[in-house]
């Protein structure tokens, strides 16, 4: 039975009322066409991951034709942290008089050089086939894709001959949490960002079990986690937290963090307290609109956390003028907008 939707006295338009149990099924055999469709846009009407799982992969393109190609390629996905192989791959193109050549010098000799439109437009055409977006190049190759989770579950294989790949933003991969945590290819992610999945704290329990999960980066910033849910990898560097509603009475782990975000996670001068004795220590801390007050800064920079900190975010708190003469002993950088100063 249609809703209509006026405004005023002009009827708009009429929209069909889903039914509260509206079923997360197909109506037809899926099929690998489908399967496809539905890494590429998954929505609610997406499969029940068991038939996922029974999905016949399409044959994607494999990338180099030329032996001699292929070769040089695999050697840069095998050592993706040296340069020579990068550097072979380049005097490669350059005997075939591909801009890729010199495009892969540009930027090994400066990261902040710009990727010529052409090789970016090839690019983003290949990792069409996986709608693979927002790509961010490092020493002449792709190394950042954002993703579905189901692609990267499917698919990643198939990424992983194109590019060595070393982070990705995955998105609707909340339901897909156990064929992640399952994937061998995960083992090849230095950052995972599962920013705003909703993972919550079951999720983040399977995905903590994987025995392929060796990230020292995490972004599990919006994914309804609580006190009890802080990553301990040990590989672990850098941790997003923010926007999960983590309260006063987190266990906080004994680990060092180059960056440990925690912007709005509810902390509050106890909370703050609490982190400062906890024994975590970290070069960047993010510590935004947590309610911080002069007296939590205090704990914070008096403590081994605070005196390891290069920099201090603490925008958005409820600071006064008098938190200038408890930082006067700071080493760090800090971030004090938004307070009453």
């Amino acid at each position: 039975m249609p809703v209509r939707c006026n405004v005023g006295r002009a009827l708009l338009y009429e929209v069909p009322l889903m039914r509260a149990d509206f079923p997360r099924r197909l109506n037809v055999p899926l099929t690998p066409a489908a399967g496809v469709a539905l890494a590429r846009h998954p929505s609610h009407r997406a499969s029940d991951v068991s038939e996922s799982r029974r999905v016949a992969v399409p044959v994607l393109p494999d990338g180099p034709a030329a032996a001699e190609e292929r070769r040089l390629l695999d050697a840069v996905l095998a050592a993706p942290d040296d340069d020579a192989p990068r550097l072979a791959f380049a005097d490669y193109c350059d005997r075939l008089r591909d801009p890729r050549g010199a495009w892969i010098r540009a930027q090994l000799a400066d990261d902040a050089a710009e990727v010529p439109a052409e090789i970016h437009a090839a690019a983003r055409g290949l990792f069409a086939a996986v709608s693979g977006e927002d790509l961010v190049w490092r020493r002449g190759f792709v190394e950042t894709l954002s993703l579905a989770g189901r692609a990267f579950i499917t698919l990643g294989p198939w990424i992983l001959r194109q590019t060595p790949l070393r982070e990705v933003r995955l998105v609707a991969a909340q339901p897909y949490l156990g064929e992640l945590a399952a994937a061998a290819h995960l083992a090849c992610l230095r950052t995972l960002d599962l920013r705003g999945n909703r993972i919550g704290s079951a999720g983040l329990a399977t995905l903590s079990a994987s025995p392929h999960l060796t990230v020292d980066a995490l972004n599990l910033a919006c994914n309804n986690l609580t006190a009890g849910d802080v990553p301990t990898l040990p590989t672990l560097r850098r941790l997003d937290l923010s926007g999960n509603a983590l309260g006063r009475d987190v266990a906080w782990p004994k680990q060092h963090f180059d960056a440990l975000s925690l912007d709005g996670v509810g902390l509050g001068y106890d909370g703050t307290v609490r982190l400062a004795a906890s024994g975590v220590t970290a070069e960047s801390l993010d510590l935004g609109f947590n309610a911080v007050t002069d007296a939590g800064v205090a704990a914070v920079v008096n403590s081994p956390l605070g005196r390891g900190c290069r920099w201090l975010g603490l925008r958005g708190n409820r600071l006064t003028p008098a938190v200038r003469e408890i930082l006067a002993g700071f080493g760090g950088a800090v971030d004090l907008r938004a307070n009453f100063l």
